[in-house]
């Protein structure tokens, strides 16, 4: 129906703005069934993501196409937007990041399992990071845990990534969200592949939980991902 996929994800809203603000900025795009402003439980301040639901599609679209990449507060970062409730079981996926093929955003809330791989396997004996900042790999330091903290910001497991997964990878399906400082994929040295996880720091918590409200439960060559804050 046309209703389907009506609703759009949004990142970096100024958090002076509340729903009504925000729905101010997206209205002359179509009809809007609800803003919704992501808040701190105990402050009630905005995060600065949140969703717009409309009642058809092309609105959505035409709504994404015209204010993503566009500022509203000066000083504040350009908006991000995506496409939010896509049902991964059926049809084509509206949005896709550009670096990868077959990335799916789920409805909010979902949080099923599913299965596939990613890749080409980088062969290596050695846990390798990827720098973002220069595009090199470097040897990883220590054992097979986790995702460590030592530069800050707020880590997530990422599961279900594909055992062919590298650490490219990660970054490419995490950087469009926000400021990512490091990524780290689990390998297993015996068979030389990834185990199907990894972590990702990221430097700000709401860019952390715009990270998991988008692919957490997002199909990603068939396998549906998995985010978390790392426990």
């Amino acid at each position: 129906s046309e209703s389907k996929g009506a609703n759009i994800y949004i990142a970096n809203i100024p958090r002076s703005f509340g729903e009504e603000e925000l729905g101010a900025h997206f209205r002359q795009f179509g009809e809007i069934i609800q803003v919704r402003l992501l808040r701190d439980k105990s402050t009630n301040e905005s995060k600065g993501v949140g969703f717009v639901y409309y009642t058809k599609r092309s609105e959505a679209a035409a709504a994404l196409e015209a204010m993503n990449g566009k500022t509203l507060l000066k000083g504040y970062p350009a908006l991000s937007i995506k496409f939010a409730d896509i049902n991964a079981r059926k049809g084509r996926a509206p949005y896709q990041i550009q670096v990868q093929t077959n990335l799916r955003y789920p409805t909010p809330g979902s949080n099923p399992y599913g299965g596939g791989p990613h890749g080409p396997m980088r062969s290596t004996n050695t846990r390798m990071r990827f720098n973002p900042m220069s595009g090199n790999y470097s040897p990883g330091v220590g054992g097979g845990g986790g995702g460590g903290g030592d530069m800050g910001g707020q880590i997530l497991f990422v599961y279900n990534i594909g055992y062919d997964a590298e650490e490219k990878t990660l970054w490419q399906l995490f950087a469009p969200l926000g400021t990512v400082t490091k990524v780290n994929v689990i390998m297993d040295h015996v068979r030389n592949q990834c185990k199907g996880y990894g972590f990702v720091t990221m430097k700000h918590l709401h860019e952390a939980e715009g990270a998991i409200l988008a692919l957490n439960g997002a199909m990603y060559n068939n396998r549906r991902l998995s985010v978390s804050f790392k426990s």
